[in-house]
């Protein structure tokens, strides 16, 4: 009897991501926006095979070349060709984007799953706190962060992972305040099954699909964050190049060279659009009462 419930649940799942699917397909855009995403990623991910030259090679006689085939986004003032730095910084750019949400990810789902699961006074406790943090405006709760510990890519991450915690907190305690009340919850707790396995076994799998999407908007968020973070000089510092890095040097330039604050701030603008449809899609793909 145990393993046919397992099989009817695994057919319920498989179910369930089939249809997610097939939702998606039906929206071009979040199909062109994913494979925009996907090209991006690749190229950040292949920048040693594609640019085995490095970032930071410089030559000076080659300065403010206009965009070119030997030099598709041109040259900065350094001579260093930019299309080779968005790549790198992409990669800088990303990784900071994702650890930060991977973090905010995991402290929502902590204290999120602890004051929808509890209530009461430590649920009271939680979201109070988590109202101050929304209360200040994440850039500037970040720029206050890294100001207090210095630049960084680990200071980065903190910063911006702190100012996306309770928008997870949030979005994790709504559905497991209904959740906790439901009969299966109910029956782990009558046969004796610790606070920390029914959240773990019966909650966090329930809410996983509002949890994706959070990931997927927080991402887009945290690129903007992280970016606008070391455009003012308290992220990522040079010579490792980083999109809003590359946007805070070619700022003096934008008169003489327009395309050096173009490439880098299209790839910011196609990676944020991109995750912010796709995460859209993914919402109205999984929210049941879409569903016909």
């Amino acid at each position: 009897m145990r393993s046919k419930n397992k099989a009817e649940r695994n057919l319920e799942k498989n179910s369930m991501l089939r249809e997610t699917f097939y939702r998606i397909c039906q929206n071009k855009l979040a199909i062109l926006c994913m494979v925009i995403f996907a090209i991006i990623v690749i190229l950040v991910c292949l920048a040693g095979v594609i640019a085995p030259q490095g970032y930071d090679e410089q030559n000076v006689s080659n300065a403010f070349k206009t965009p070119s085939l030997q030099h598709i986004f041109g040259t900065d003032n350094f001579g260093r060709d930019i299309f080779v730095r968005v790549l790198y910084g992409g990669r800088i750019t990303l990784l900071v984007s994702i650890a930060s949400t991977m973090v905010a990810t995991l402290l929502g789902l902590l204290f999120g799953c602890i004051a929808g699961y509890f209530g009461g006074a430590v649920d009271n406790v939680i979201m109070r706190v988590m109202d101050v943090f929304m209360a200040i405006p994440n850039m500037i709760l970040a720029i206050v962060i890294a100001t207090t510990l210095g630049s960084g890519m680990v200071t980065t991450v903190l910063a911006v992972a702190v100012g996306s915690v309770p928008g997870f907190v949030r979005i994790v305690r709504a559905p497991i305040l209904s959740i906790r009340t439901s009969e299966y919850v109910e029956s782990a707790r009558a046969i004796g099954a610790k606070p920390a396995f029914i959240i773990i076994h019966h909650i966090i799998p329930n809410i996983m699909a509002q949890v994706i999407v959070q990931v997927t908007l927080g991402i887009a968020n945290s690129i903007i964050s992280v970016a606008g973070l070391s455009f003012l000089g308290l992220g990522v510092q040079p010579p490792t190049p980083e999109w809003g890095t590359m946007l805070s040097q070619a700022r003096n330039y934008m008169m003489r060279s327009m395309y050096m604050v173009t490439c880098p701030g299209i790839a910011i603008v196609l990676s944020v659009i991109s995750l912010n449809v796709i995460g859209d899609a993914l919402r109205d793909a999984l929210d049941p009462r879409l569903k016909n």
